[in-house]
């Protein structure tokens, strides 16, 4: 019971650090040619490159995993963020695939469809939601877990949300000192939250990428649980480190070991 019970943290604590990617085939479901898409103006530009990165998944001081994590284009104006995270362990019964499917206007990422498909166990969790910003509803495209909630403008995905930290980095006025807290609401699947983003410091990083000046950013739930993110100025303010701490404790740490541009 002590080995099964160990077995459902580290299976809770990967699945709470990568709340963001897909895979090609979850991928492969979503439809780039969706018509309630419209292309943003002409002079809006997404500020990101294609690329693919790999995370080392480090629990509690034990190599227990990768993820991989790719950003492509679909059309002109629309985009792909996908990765799949496995772990190394072959008794450990996880595999988390999501992806999303996005347009960029108006300097904001406006996202249309999220997939995920998380296994845990014997636990099971399969979602394919709409953003359909002309009703203003976000719809449930599953006909076994039908649902509809409300849509608010700014609404961001598990994926997008990342992206957009990245965009109000690179905001960021060089003489700025001291981040306000930035929010994002997130539509996770049948239900909708708030992340709060904290500004809790600069420092250089060692990586196995080499030493990078990164910006320190704390997200902290009610439950006592703290994700902070490591984004490298250098970079574009790319996420090159992950952990998730609760009550105190270190439970999984994601390290960069490689980058790409596709």
């Amino acid at each position: 019971m002590k080995q099964l019970s160990l077995v459902h943290l580290l299976i809770g604590s990967l699945f709470f650090i990568f709340i963001y990617g897909a895979s090609l085939n979850a991928r492969a479901n979503l439809d780039p040619q969706a018509s309630t898409l419209q292309a943003p103006r002409h002079e809006d530009v997404f500020p990101f490159e294609s690329y693919e990165a790999r995370y080392k998944i480090i629990w509690r001081g034990v190599d227990a995993g990768v993820s991989i994590h790719r950003l492509s284009s679909a059309t002109e104006h629309r985009f792909y963020f996908e990765s799949v995270t496995e772990p190394h362990l072959a008794f450990l019964p996880f595999h988390a695939l999501e992806s999303t499917l996005f347009t960029w206007e108006k300097n904001e990422i406006k996202p249309y469809q999220f997939q995920y498909n998380i296994n845990e166990g014997k636990k099971k969790r399969i979602g394919h939601i709409q953003f359909d910003w002309a009703k203003n509803k976000i719809i449930s495209l599953m006909p076994s877990d039908p649902f509809e909630l409300e849509l608010a403008s700014h609404f961001q995905d598990k994926l997008t949300h990342l992206l957009m930290v990245r965009r109000d980095l690179q905001k960021l006025k060089p003489e700025n000192q001291v981040i306000l807290p930035i929010t994002y609401v997130v539509a996770t699947g049948d239900k909708t939250k708030s992340y709060t983003f904290e500004h809790v410091g600069t420092e250089m990083l060692e990586t196995p990428m080499g030493n990078l000046k990164v910006i320190k950013l704390e997200n902290t739930t009610q439950k006592n649980r703290v994700t902070t993110i490591w984004f490298a100025k250098e970079w574009r303010y790319f996420p090159v480190k992950i952990m998730h701490a609760r009550g105190g404790k270190i439970i999984t740490t994601a390290e960069i070991i490689g980058l790409s541009q596709r």
